[in-house]
């Protein structure tokens, strides 16, 4: 009854509805995938990957480019290391349905290199870390799957996180998320 008959009238409206990647804050979680063995081995291959944007505008159908300031995080452990980052930055993305876009942002990079056994003491351990502040990019594609009335959108988002090496580890990866637009 009610239900069936509100479920298949939201459907339909998702459908129907312009699906434009245009709500001005937006979250996305997911995991990242780490390409290089020096970071996996660091913080693992797959990383727990979150983000923020907040767009700044415009919002006028003529001008398909918004312009947003982001936070990036991702963060991940294997065994006892750990490797996490955390950016801000800006970016550029289309407003289409089907849409992409570029950052740039400062990244702050974190990494628990190494746990041993002190050789005079075996039940202690020592800890050897590095951190660095680097400048990284992202390039991202995304596809908006359905709009909810009010504005709230569902999306599917790829991000590729390109950031230079620091202590000979290669942090970049991809995050595949789901971003709630609203």
């Amino acid at each position: 009854g009610f239900v069936t008959g509100s479920l298949s009238a939201f459907s339909l409206l998702a459908c129907v509805a312009p699906a434009f990647a245009d709500s001005p804050l937006s979250v996305q979680l997911g995991p990242t995938l780490i390409f290089a063995q020096n970071a996996r081995d660091t913080g693992g291959a797959t990383q727990l990957g979150a983000g923020a944007n907040y767009d700044l505008g415009p919002r006028v159908p003529l001008v398909p480019i918004r312009g947003s300031v982001t936070f990036d995080y991702s963060g991940g452990g294997n065994g006892s290391q750990h490797l996490s980052t955390y950016g801000f930055g800006i970016a550029g993305r289309l407003t289409t349905p089907v849409y992409a876009g570029a950052g740039i942002g400062v990244y702050w990079e974190n990494a628990t290199l190494c746990c041993f056994i002190a050789p005079t003491a075996p039940n202690l351990t020592s800890k050897e870390s590095a951190t660095a502040t680097v400048i990284g990019t992202n390039y991202f594609l995304g596809e908006k799957l359905f709009t909810v009335p009010g504005g709230s959108a569902l999306s599917l988002q790829a991000t590729y996180q390109q950031r230079p090496s620091f202590d000979g580890i290669d942090p970049s990866g991809l995050n595949l998320g789901l971003r709630l637009q609203f």
